[in-house]
């Protein structure tokens, strides 16, 4: 099994880094959109001003929706590492919980196992499938 491990805070500030680069981005494109275009202007560069403007307003509308879309998803990566780690902490009530649980166990002796050798002496054999299951038992 494989873990993943991801600080959640260094997520949740990622978040913020793009909600502030969104929020400028959308500032700078409605800046964009308030130029208006002059089909009355009597300068030579009338057609090339206005292409430009046009093409970029068009620009900046593609980057806003870019920028909008990966706030959209960092935040919602974001929740959802969250809801994870605070669903993982409510099922395993941290490692203390775990820890308390491995110490206060007794496991059972299933049978006492006599050398071959005729020597007397003897081993414990522990239910060790019995302890793993009461440590990882929902309570």
């Amino acid at each position: 099994m494989i873990g993943l491990n991801i600080d959640t805070s260094i997520l949740r500030s990622s978040v913020s880094v793009a909600q502030q680069a969104n929020e400028a981005i959308s500032e700078a494109a409605n800046l964009l959109n308030a130029i208006t275009v002059h089909d009355d202007w009597i300068c030579t560069e009338r057609d090339r001003i206005k292409e430009m403007t046009l093409s970029n307003k068009q620009k900046a509308q593609q980057i806003q929706e870019r920028s909008s879309s990966f706030y959209s998803a960092i935040q919602t990566a974001s929740e959802r590492f969250d809801s994870t780690e605070q669903d993982s902490c409510r099922r395993i009530n941290g490692v203390d919980d775990i820890i308390g649980r491995i110490t206060t166990i007794v496991p059972k002796i299933s049978e006492n196992v006599h050398g071959g050798s005729g020597s007397g002496t003897g081993i414990s054999i522990m239910d060790l499938q019995g302890l793993g299951e009461a440590v990882t038992k929902e309570e």
